[in-house]
C-alpha cells in the first residue's frame, strides 16, 4: 500500500461531523455549519461617506451655490428628524435624509456664518458619496458559506447579522499516548540510555486549534498495565499512540489494539518516514499509530492524522500542492515524504540528516509526497503539500 491508497482507506473511516451551537464569542476558528445569511440590506440605509454638506442635486443644477445650513445629522441620528432645509451639515456614517441626494466634501466648501458656499470650480453628481442601500449585498443573500473557517473578519459579518449563535462543527476529544521505557518527563535529566519526551508535546500543539481537548499519556511497556489503561480510553474520539508499531520484541501495540475490538485497517505503508505506520477504528473511535521515531511520527501526523482530524471538524479544503524549484529526487520502490520550507519567494526541499535529525527537520513548514519512480510522473514539479499546522 502507498501513501495515496493509504489516504483513500483513511477517507473510508466510519464517521460524520456532528454540529453544535456556539456563542458567536467562542466561534473564532471553528468551521460554520450552516450559511451566513444577511438579515437586512447592506447597506442599510443610503450611507453617508464622507463628513461635508448634504443638499438637492437640482439646486446646484439650477446654479444655487449658497445654501443656508438648516441643520446637523450625525451617525445614528433618525434622519426622519431632520429639518426640510436646503442644505444640513452631515457626519460620515449618518443615514441620509430622504430630500437629499448629494454630499458635498467639507474641504470644498466655505462656511460663513450660517451659510455654505460651494466653489465654482467643484462639480458635484447626484449621489455622489453616498453608499445606496443594498448595493453591497441584498437581505437573504448568502455572505459566508458553510464549511469556512471562522476568521476575526468573518466574525465582523457574523455579529453584523445578528447571529447570537452560530452552528459549528464539533471538534474532537484526542488522547495522545506516548509509549516506551525509554522516555521521561522534560523537566527530568535523562540518563545515557533514556529521552525526553517530545513527540506528544508537538503533537499537543499540532491538534490544539482542532481539538475540544487533548489529553496525554505515558505508557511503559507492560502489556498488562497498557491492557488496562486501554479500558478508560473510551472518552475519546482520537487515539494518538507513539511507539511500539514495528516489529520489535516490545512492538506488540498493534495485539493490543485489536484485543480491544480496533480493526486494522492499515499497517505499513510504502513510505519514508514512517513505514510502519498502523490506522484503525472500532466503529466509534479513530485510532492512529505512529512509529515513536520523533520525524517519523511528526511526519506521518502531518500526512495522515492533521488531515483526518480537520475533516472531523468539517474543514474539507485542506488539499493543497505546491511547486518546488529544487531537485527532487525519486525512490525506485518507497513513496518519500519529504520536508519543505518557503525561502525567498519559494519553495525547496529541507536539508537534514534524515529521520534522526529532528532539530534539523524542526524548520519544515510542511511535506511534500514524492512518488516512487514509475508510479508518476512529477508533473511539472507539483507535489502533494501536508502543512505542519
Amino acid at each position: 500500500m502507498d501513501v495515496l491508497q493509504a489516504l483513500l482507506e483513511l477517507e473510508k473511516f466510519p464517521f460524520q461531523p456532528k454540529i453544535e451551537t456556539v456563542s458567536w464569542s467562542n466561534c473564532i476558528n471553528r468551521i460554520l455549519a450552516e450559511d451566513i445569511i444577511a438579515d437586512q440590506d447592506f447597506p442599510p440605509f443610503n450611507r453617508v461617506m464622507m463628513d461635508g454638506f448634504a443638499l438637492r442635486f437640482d439646486d446646484w443644477q439650477k446654479g444655487q451655490r449658497s445654501f443656508p445650513i438648516g441643520g446637523f445629522v450625525g451617525a445614528g441620528d433618525d434622519p426622519a428628524l431632520a429639518p426640510l432645509a436646503s442644505c444640513i451639515e452631515i457626519m460620515t456614517g449618518a443615514s441620509i435624509p430622504f430630500h437629499f441626494d448629494v454630499v458635498v466634501p467639507i474641504e470644498k466648501v466655505e462656511v460663513q456664518g450660517d451659510n455654505m458656499l460651494i466653489s465654482d470650480h467643484y462639480l458635484p453628481e447626484r449621489n455622489q458619496h453616498i453608499h445606496e442601500r443594498g448595493s453591497d449585498y441584498k437581505k437573504g443573500d448568502v455572505l459566508i458559506a458553510a464549511g469556512t473557517e471562522i476568521t476575526p473578519l468573518q466574525l465582523a459579518v457574523i455579529t453584523s447579522c445578528g447571529y447570537a449563535n452560530v452552528s459549528v462543527f464539533k471538534r474532537p476529544r484526542i488522547a495522545i499516548v506516548s509509549t516506551g521505557d525509554e522516555l521521561v518527563a522534560v523537566e527530568d535529566h535523562p540518563l545515557p540510555f533514556q529521552i525526553r519526551m517530545s513527540n506528544a508535546h508537538a503533537l499537543q500543539a499540532m491538534f490544539q486549534l482542532h481539538a475540544e481537548s487533548i489529553s496525554t499519556f505515558h505508557w511503559r511497556d507492560d502489556y498488562e498495565e497498557m491492557s488496562k489503561s486501554m479500558e478508560s480510553m473510551k472518552d475519546f474520539e482520537i487515539l494518538i499512540f507513539t511507539g511500539g508499531v514495528s516489529k520489535g520484541k516490545k512492538d506488540f501495540m498493534p495485539h493490543l489494539w485489536a484485543a480491544h475490538g480496533f480493526q486494522k485497517v492499515v499497517h505499513g505503508v510504502k513510505q519514508k518516514p514512517g513505514k510502519p505506520i498502523w490506522m484503525g477504528h472500532n466503529g466509534g473511535q479513530v485510532l492512529f499509530g505512529l512509529p515513536g521515531n520523533p520525524v517519523s511520527a511528526l511526519t506521518c501526523a502531518m500526512v495522515y492524522v492533521l488531515p483526518f482530524v480537520k475533516a472531523f471538524t468539517g474543514n474539507i479544503n485542506h488539499k493543497s500542492c505546491v511547486e518546488v524549484k529544487t531537485n527532487v529526487t525519486q525512490n525506485d520502490h518507497l513513496d518519500l515524504l519529504v520536508p519543505v520550507i518557503f525561502r525567498q519567494g519559494s519553495w525547496e526541499i529541507l536539508k537534514n540528516n534524515g529521520s534522526g535529525d529532528l532539530i534539523g527537520f524542526a524548520q519544515a513548514q510542511g511535506i511534500i509526497r514524492v512518488p516512487k519512480k514509475s508510479q508518476e510522473s512529477l508533473n511539472g514539479f507539483l507535489f502533494d503539500y501536508f502543512p505542519a499546522r
